[in-house]
């Protein structure tokens, strides 16, 4: 038996794709909340740990920038 489902018009097709825009922005606010959770939990500590974290990320940025990527 086969089953076929009606197509997704623009609207609903828009609605689930997962666009690059939506993916930074819930990969932002799992960050954002990790951080909050660390400075809830070990206070200054956490916050400097993961500031510490992003000093390579942030280097990887500007080489990029830099190089015109």
């Amino acid at each position: 038996m086969t089953t076929q489902t009606a197509p997704l018009s623009t609207a609903q097709s828009h609605d689930a794709a997962v666009t690059g825009e939506r993916s930074a922005y819930l990969l932002l606010a799992i960050v954002l909340a990790l951080v909050i959770a660390a400075v809830a939990t070990w206070g200054v500590v956490g916050l400097a740990m993961s500031a510490l974290a992003t000093v390579p990320v942030i280097y990887v940025v500007l080489l990029l920038l830099t190089v015109g990527k």
